[in-house]
């Protein structure tokens, strides 16, 4: 959807019926964000408008083997915890480096 709305915007100053500081208040963004979308949209086409990492797959995703080893022993092991608690035992002790991705 906000694809759609950009190209809208996008076409209309092209077609200089919208400036870029009502495009900024129509999209919601800065001018200065107005213009780089404008520029990727010259370079690009529609292809432009959509966010780079659309259907790429997150560097934080749990590999499934790990996702498997992690149900299997909160459904076994570790069934009477809750997830709070399950969460904080499991980490150092089951989980290796790099296994899961986590934010500072």
């Amino acid at each position: 959807m906000k694809e759609i709305k950009r190209l809208k915007v996008m076409t209309m100053i092209e077609g200089k019926l919208m400036t870029r500081a009502e495009a900024a208040e129509k999209l919601k963004v800065s001018e200065r964000q107005v213009y780089r979308i404008q520029k990727s949209y010259r370079e690009k086409g529609e292809k432009g408008l959509v966010h780079g990492n659309r259907g790429k797959r997150s560097h934080c995703r749990i590999d499934n083997e790990v996702r498997d080893k992690i149900k299997s022993l909160l459904e076994d092991k570790f069934a009477d915890y809750n997830t709070l608690k399950f969460g904080r035992i499991i980490s150092p002790i089951h989980l290796t480096a790099g296994s899961v991705c986590r934010k500072t």
